[in-house]
């Protein structure tokens, strides 16, 4: 039996894989990150839960009061307002343009809402509250009232006599570049 050149051609050719090699790079990946995933897992069920006698389950007695002291904080959140303390040139988020904005003593630089108070906000490396800022308590209470007081804040802070009076306007607050 002599074979034709295409009939040698398919014996002779290799075989395209039936999945591309990159799909089992990203499924090894994949793999890989579950795993680590599962590993990196600090509390396994049995040391969160407790079986009851009737057979049901329920969280141990630490891990609620974990929970119960994590889930008050949001009773207890703040709305603030940064304000400068000195005139001068502070860095500026929402400008045109520019990276800072000159403010008058006691005008608005940022609005913000925390569950962890002053110190838990801004304290650090990342602390903007030198002598130069002031933190100022807006309103306390659950954490939903201060979102929504911080939003109707940051939306109106266009109106505010200290940035109507600025030969350039701004749309939100100099430090408020986004709804956080």
């Amino acid at each position: 039996m002599i074979l034709t050149e295409e009939e040698i051609k398919k014996i002779t050719e290799p075989k395209k894989p039936f999945l591309k090699p990159n799909f089992w790079k990203l499924l090894i990946l994949a793999l890989f990150l579950t795993l680590l995933t599962v590993v990196m897992i600090k509390e396994s069920f049995e040391e969160v839960t407790i079986q009851k006698a009737d057979g049901t389950y329920q969280l141990k007695a630490n891990k609620i009061r974990q929970l119960q002291k994590d889930t008050a904080k949001f009773s207890q959140a703040e709305q603030y307002v940064l304000i400068a303390e000195v005139n001068g040139w502070y860095p500026c988020a929402t400008c045109v343009g520019a990276d800072s904005v000159f403010l008058f003593k006691g005008e608005v630089w940022k609005y913000g809402v925390t569950i962890n108070g002053e110190k838990g906000r801004y304290n650090g490396a990342k602390n903007p509250l030198n002598n130069d800022l002031e933190y100022i308590v807006q309103f306390r209470g659950n954490i939903e009232t201060c979102l929504k007081l911080e939003r109707i804040q940051i939306a109106t802070y266009p109106l505010l006599p200290e940035n109507l009076k600025r030969i350039v306007k701004l749309g939100r607050p100099p430090f408020n570049p986004i709804n956080s």
